[in-house]
Parts: C-alpha cells; sequence; structure tokens
C-alpha cells in the first residue's frame, strides 16, 4: 500500500482540473455502493483539529510536508467496516486530541457540496497512534500561543502553523543557497570548526578542552596545555573564513556553510552564539564582482523560496508578516543600492539634522565610527526602502585582512549588505594579498602572527586577488519572514543557543 504524504495528495489534486476531479473521486454515497472498487491510502501525521458531533468524528490531519491540512472523517454509523474494527477505531478516537499522532488507512471521497474542503479522508483504520497524555495541560490545547511562550518551550514549536512555515522555508532557503553556489562554479568545502586562531581577533571566542573542570592541570597558576588535548590552546570557530582562503587559493571558488560560535554576551533578537554562517571566496575578483555576486545570491534565494513555498507564504502575508510577499518581489525587481560608507554618513547627519531619526540614548556616528543597527536600518528601511550595499569604510574600524584602497589608504574595500528591518546581512571584503600590508595590519590591531603562519605564507608564496564574504543564515530567514515588529532571531533557528541561553 502507497503512503502519500499530504502535499503529494493537494498538488496531484492541483494538477487535474475541477471537473476531471469530480468524475474520478467519489461522493460518500458513491463510494458506499462500490467500495469494492476502491483502495485505500495510507497518511501519517498530526492531529491539527478535533471535533466529534453526534455520530461523527471529524479531524485534520498535517504531516509536516505542507501547511495544509487534510480532513479526516469517520462516521459511527456506516457500515463500510466490520464491527470489531469499528469498535477499534472508536476506542482510539475517544482518546485521542490536538498534537496527537496518527497512522491511518483510508479512502480519498468527494466532500459535501457545501464544505470548504476539495477532498476527505474516509477512515477505515488506525494502524497506530500516539496519544496527549494530559489534555487539559497540554500547550496546544490552550489555543493560539504567543510566541514568547513558545521560545521557552522548543520542542513543540514545530506542532504550530507559524514555525511549520518558517522551518520549511528554512529549509527550502538552505537548498538555495547550495543551488545558486553550485550553478555558478563554487565548491562546497567545510573546513575545521576547532581552530588555534580567532579570526576576527576580537577575542570573543569559545575556549574547549578535554579537561575535567574540577581538574584542570596548571602551569605557574596558568592553564598547563602541554597537557591538552591539542597541546596547545583551541577555540570553536568564529568563522571559516581564514581556512576558506586557503582552499581557494588553489581551488578557486569556494564555499561553506559552517556553524560560527561568537562568545558575545549579547541578549538581542539580532545575536546567537551559535549560527549557520555561509562564506564564499572568490579568486581573482574585486569589490565590483563581490558586490554583484552577492546581490545575486540573495535575489536568487528569494525567488526560490516565494516559487517553493507558496502556500506557507499566503499563510504568513495573512497572518503574521503582512505584506511579506509583495516586498520581496520588490526587492527582485530593483537593482539594490550602492552607496560609500562616507555617503552612508552623510544620509545619517542629514536625517538627525532634520529630525528624521531619532538616535536617543544612541550617539550619532561621525566618520571613523561604526554605523550601528539604528542607523543601518535607517537607510536601508527609511531612506531606501530596499537592501543596501555600503561600500569602502574606514580602515580603522575594519579587520587586519581587508585590501587597502588603492586611492586611499585610510580606507579598505569592504562591503556590508543592510536590509530592511534587519539591518547587516552580509559582511564582505577585498582580502589583503600584500605580505608586508598585512603584517603592519596585524601589528596595529595586536594580532599575534605566530598561529597564523599559514595564512601569511599564502602571502608570500603565490599571492592572488582575492575576496569573500559573510553571511549569517538566520538573518537571510528572517528577512525572508519577518518585520519589524516580530523580528528575533531565535525565531529564525530550530533551537536557538544564545547569551544565557542553552536550553536544549
Amino acid at each position: 500500500m502507497a503512503i502519500y504524504n499530504i502535499k503529494n495528495i493537494k498538488s496531484i489534486l492541483n494538477q487535474i482540473n475541477n471537473d476531471a476531479t469530480l468524475s474520478i473521486i467519489p461522493s460518500l454515497d458513491e463510494f458506499l455502493l462500490t467500495s469494492d472498487k476502491f483502495k485505500p491510502i495510507q497518511l501519517n501525521g498530526w492531529i491539527k483539529t478535533f471535533r466529534k458531533q453526534s455520530n461523527l468524528y471529524f479531524f485534520t490531519l498535517n504531516d509536516g510536508s505542507t501547511i495544509e491540512n487534510i480532513q479526516i472523517i469517520f462516521n459511527t454509523s456506516l457500515n463500510n467496516i466490520d464491527e470489531v474494527k469499528k469498535a477499534h477505531i472508536i476506542k482510539i478516537l475517544k482518546k485521542l486530541s490536538v498534537g496527537a499522532s496518527l497512522e491511518l488507512k483510508g479512502f480519498v471521497i468527494k466532500p459535501p457540496e457545501n464544505s470548504k474542503e476539495t477532498i476527505e479522508i474516509l477512515l477505515c483504520e488506525i494502524t497506530h497512534s500516539g496519544i496527549i497524555t494530559d489534555r487539559d495541560t497540554y500547550l496546544l490545547n490552550k489555543g493560539r500561543v504567543k510566541t514568547e511562550v513558545l521560545r521557552q518551550n522548543l520542542h513543540i514549536r514545530p506542532k504550530t502553523n507559524l514555525f511549520s512555515s518558517l522551518f520549511r522555508i528554512r529549509s527550502t532557503a538552505s537548498f538555495a543557497v547550495h543551488s545558486f553556489f553550485q550553478k555558478s562554479g563554487f565548491l562546497h568545502l567545510d573546513p575545521n570548526m576547532i581552530t588555534t586562531s580567532d579570526c576576527e581577533g576580537a577575542g570573543e571566542v569559545f575556549s574547549i578542552s578535554a579537561y575535567k573542570l574540577n581538574n584542570i592541570p596548571k602551569l605557574n597558576n596558568k592553564v598547563d596545555y602541554s597537557k591538552s588535548f591539542f597541546k596547545k590552546p583551541a577555540y570553536l570557530t568564529v568563522s571559516s573564513q581564514l581556512q576558506l582562503e586557503a582552499l581557494s587559493s588553489g581551488l578557486g571558488n569556494c564555499y561553506t556553510t559552517n556553524p560560527s560560535f561568537r562568545a558575545e554576551k549579547s541578549s538581542t533578537s539580532r545575536h546567537l552564539a551559535s549560527f549557520t554562517h555561509i562564506e564564499y571566496e572568490m579568486s581573482f575578483a574585486d569589490l565590483n564582482d563581490l558586490m554583484d555576486i552577492s546581490e545575486k545570491f540573495v535575489k536568487y534565494v528569494i525567488t526560490y523560496v516565494l516559487d517553493k513555498c507558496k502556500k506557507d507564504y499566503e499563510f504568513i502575508d495573512k497572518f503574521y508578516t503582512k505584506g511579506i510577499i509583495n516586498r520581496l518581489q520588490q526587492y527582485n525587481k530593483k537593482d539594490f543600492k550602492r552607496i560609500t560608507y562616507n555617503k552612508a554618513i552623510d544620509i545619517i547627519d542629514n536625517a538627525v539634522s532634520n529630525g528624521k531619526l531619532k538616535l536617543n540614548d544612541v550617539p550619532k556616528p561621525i566618520w571613523g565610527d561604526d554605523l550601528g543597527s539604528v542607523c543601518e536600518k535607517y537607510i536601508a528601511e527609511q531612506h531606501f526602502k530596499l537592501p543596501v550595499l555600503v561600500y569602502n569604510y574606514p580602515k580603522k574600524l575594519k579587520s587586519f585582512y581587508m585590501k587597502e584602497d588603492v586611492h586611499d589608504n585610510t580606507l579598505v574595500n569592504c562591503m556590508d549588505l543592510l536590509v530592511p528591518y534587519i539591518g547587516e546581512l552580509i559582511g564582505s571584503s577585498v582580502r589583503e594579498d600584500n605580505y608586508d600590508k598585512i603584517i603592519m595590519n596585524m601589528k596595529h590591531k595586536n594580532i599575534d602572527p605566530k598561529p597564523l603562519h599559514w595564512y601569511l605564507d599564502l602571502r608570500k608564496n603565490g599571492p592572488w586577488r582575492h575576496c569573500g564574504a559573510g553571511l549569517g543564515f538566520e538573518r537571510l530567514v528572517g528577512m525572508l519572514t519577518m518585520n519589524n515588529k516580530n523580528f528575533n532571531i531565535r525565531d529564525c533557528i530550530p533551537f536557538p543557543v544564545a547569551y544565557n541561553e542553552c536550553k536544549y
């Protein structure tokens, strides 16, 4: 017997015109007259709604393949199955409620004319069930549950309409990432997540060891790393960029979907301690190439998810983020704006002077300062109302590996993609390929060159023009599904880990 998922059943019916559908699917009366001509199908899933009316049981089933449910009916007065089997089904049905799991067999029938359903399943057998032990206290039996409550019950979120849609879109976006880079000729390679260097030099790293916490060997009151697993300090990576650069030094264009880890003591709605990091490196390319492919990449993902997740987007647009479909379509219809950092500072200065941007307790950035999330969102969300590529930031503001601008040595060739409601989505740069300059940069930023001797060797022997970028995948999911009223990075990942937050 074939096992169908609900998405397949719905899609098959959508491919058949209404007249043809009516002719091949029997009504209940037609089925009862010639039931021996029809074969049951098997469905599995979780109960979304459940009610009993007189001698009828009605419930909807969802298996996670689509936002759409399928209605199951059971009529205790029908004689299409024997009494023993009927009694067994009724016994199980009396124990079921919202959230219970079910494996069943049934016949596809045409619903009554006044029904909103396209088809129904006439239940004929329950092969397995998983009941809710305490219906009165079960969270999903209390009606619509707020996202704040669900964040405290992460294991329940996949059973809700909202998060099942969000996670299907996330899954589809993940596939789109690979599709884009594979079609663009990039190699997918995931470097090591345990490393001996801090890519950014910011020190916000998670140290790791195989020590027992109550028995850490010390020498002169310091950890004795000679007795550690790696014989040296090791960390969870904050970025796979440096290793990805090494791979691209002989393989050309590469990308990774590795997780990255940041020990930032931040509890904002925009930060995680562990996130999926989409990073890509391009060999023999410059800043314009980097901006071009970054824009194409984001637009490709938007196009892909809007096409593959139509039903989920209809639900989200109606009940969660109104206007999301139109907004994303507008992103794809227009070129992303491209402005220099200097222009961005001018826009912020004018907006503050004209009263269009109120910074409250946040100091207004001057030349040489980071723009900050408030200003970044203003530029994209209110000034341009589109994603914006901001390039050529001050050198003192950025990392040691960014290439100095040939026309102005106070600037580096880098680019941040700012998007409405989210802020920074992509951080990127042309990589400094001059050995002497990168050594000087490391000295100015107090970065020990010893752990990065291999990275410096790439500049000594066969340096090449290259550039690369990093995108926080969870922020991309936020851009695809949320706005300023509901964006929270914790809702973009199945099990968020953040400062003071590691529940599972």
